[in-house]
């Protein structure tokens, strides 16, 4: 019976300090306000909207606000599953997301002929 102990104790130590390491890389992620390092997963966490691979992009932050204009790569027969997926409603020839979290607020519009993903992103205190 101690060594099932011996054995197990380390492996479920180890399990939990992968968990614990995972949950706060998340944390750190989540809590970057900078267009520096992740910022594809900064607004991905943020806003929901996944961000696949892209072309280009343009991102601007000031106090509380970042504007990204990322241009997509993706082929015109995934336009509308990516569509679909993000929760995009049409209005005119855009499609818009918008949302409100306790910690931020987002309008995304995605231009489908040219592929472009402008996310306004708001940081509340």
């Amino acid at each position: 019976m101690k060594t099932v102990f011996i054995i197990i104790g380390p492996i479920g130590l180890l399990i939990l300090m992968f968990m614990g390491s995972v949950k706060l890389l998340a944390i750190h992620i989540c809590n970057r306000t900078d267009c520096d390092r992740f910022n594809i997963d900064n607004v991905e966490l943020r806003t929901g909207i996944d961000i696949p691979n892209i072309q280009s992009n343009e991102c601007n932050c000031s106090e509380g606000l970042k504007s990204n204009t990322f241009v997509l790569d993706l082929d015109s027969g995934k336009l509308e599953r990516y569509i679909q997926r993000n929760k995009f409603i049409a209005h005119e020839a855009l499609f818009i997301n918008k949302g409100e979290t306790e910690y931020s607020s987002w309008s995304a519009i995605f231009n489908p002929s040219t592929n472009e993903l402008k996310i306004d992103l708001s940081y509340k205190n």
